[in-house]
């Protein structure tokens, strides 16, 4: 998988080649960005004719946002028009960070033909930083390419990293325009939280009284987190490079139920000199009946899950990690019957340490359209590859 041209100026077309990549395969995509506010509150991007060429099945899109008061994604698709809106008013930004999280059974293949991302900052904001991540399984052709072009940016670049089942196979920096700055990573944290159950710390913004030594990294869904002694990073990796992808997990044992999706630690090849806690919030169906499950945190390494030693702490379960993998919370199967990961909950989980809230999403029509079958998850995808790919905006 590659991405070209590594440089483009406003309005170039941004391609993304793909090859052998198989039917049923877990695709994967975080793209990260920060765009400048110029001294005003406002920001709004635009993009066209985005063309995606599979499908994307069981999946979900999350978009995170901050430090905003809202936050819109509006999408055409001929004559339909699918918008998406995190608001202090609908509760989906809370503390200046919106959270968006919107599963779907399928992304079609098709081409988009308008968008925008747009939204305010919060006073005094000098950007706002988005981190954006798409997951689902593929049926399509195993060869194909996605492009679209990017216009109204006179400065910028974007951190794109891509997996698949799990396995990292792209992670590059795209320029857009002279001399733009690197993007800044939204999701790592110093934190006063050493563990589940501690006095909340930040949420994707640096707590007003951090602890150096500590920082923790939280998944885009809320649900996983480490939290690490900065001086046991392994030699080599930054604290700002550290990020937990997610994806479904697949091939899981007969004899267990993977209770969440799985979890990635970003980027490969990490390692802590002391162990850094992974924590994974339990679901609600466990909390409410824990005498009825075995919950374990299993580790997937070359095609097989293993059960790692974990401890049950308040409504977390944690492990002890040494190095990057991909991890997932678990139980004995026919304990009880699993939720399906990547679905809402029907209550809303308590938000663990240093997270904003339960991420949702709100559809609307646009007055006079239709909403195709399947709409609003095509669209989702559109406004990661666009809204995502801005770093750093300069005013025309």
């Amino acid at each position: 998988m590659t991405i070209s041209p590594d440089e483009i100026e406003s309005g170039g077309e941004i391609t993304i080649a793909i090859q052998d990549l198989q039917d049923n395969s877990t695709f994967t995509i975080l793209i990260e960005s920060t765009i400048d506010l110029d001294g005003e509150t406002a920001f709004d991007l635009a993009t066209a004719n985005l063309q995606i060429p599979f499908t994307l099945r069981d999946g979900r899109i999350q978009v995170r946002a901050e430090p905003v008061t809202d936050t819109y994604l509006e999408v055409r698709k001929g004559n339909a028009m699918v918008q998406l809106a995190a608001s202090e008013e609908n509760g989906l930004v809370e503390d200046g960070v919106a959270s968006l999280r919107h599963p779907f059974d399928a992304i079609s293949a098709g081409t988009i033909d308008q968008l925008s991302v747009s939204g305010h900052g919060t006073d005094g904001a000098g950007s706002v930083s988005t981190s954006i991540e798409l997951t689902g399984k593929k049926q399509g052709p195993d060869d194909s390419q996605i492009t679209f072009g990017l216009g109204g940016v006179l400065q910028g670049s974007a951190h794109i990293i891509t997996y698949v089942d799990g396995s990292q196979v792209l992670d590059k920096v795209i320029t857009i325009g002279a001399a733009a700055p690197t993007p800044t990573q939204t999701t790592a944290t110093p934190t006063q939280t050493s563990s589940p159950g501690g006095s909340p710390g930040g949420s994707g913004s640096v707590n007003p009284s951090p602890t150096p030594a500590s920082l923790a990294v939280v998944s885009l869904d809320e649900i996983a987190r480490i939290t690490v002694d900065r001086e046991s990073i392994g030699t080599g990796f930054a604290a700002d490079q550290i990020r937990i992808l997610s994806l479904a997990a697949t091939s899981v044992p007969a004899e267990w139920q993977s209770m969440t999706d799985a979890y990635t630690l970003y980027p490969e090849g990490l390692t802590f000199a002391s162990p850094a806690v992974l924590s994974i919030r339990m679901d609600d169906a466990v909390l409410a009946a824990p005498d009825a499950y075995t919950p374990f945190i299993a580790r997937y390494d070359s095609g097989t899950w293993t059960m790692i030693p974990s401890r049950i702490q308040g409504q977390y379960i944690t492990a002890d990690i040494t190095d990057a993998g991909t991890f997932a919370f678990m139980t004995l199967a026919g304990e009880s019957a699993a939720p399906t990961p990547g679905q809402e909950q029907t209550a809303a989980p308590t938000t663990p340490p240093g997270a904003s809230g339960t991420p949702a999403d709100t559809t609307t029509p646009a007055a006079g359209g239709t909403s195709l079958p399947g709409m609003t998850a095509v669209l989702c995808l559109c406004g990661l590859l666009a809204a995502a790919f801005v770093f750093h905006r300069i005013k025309h």
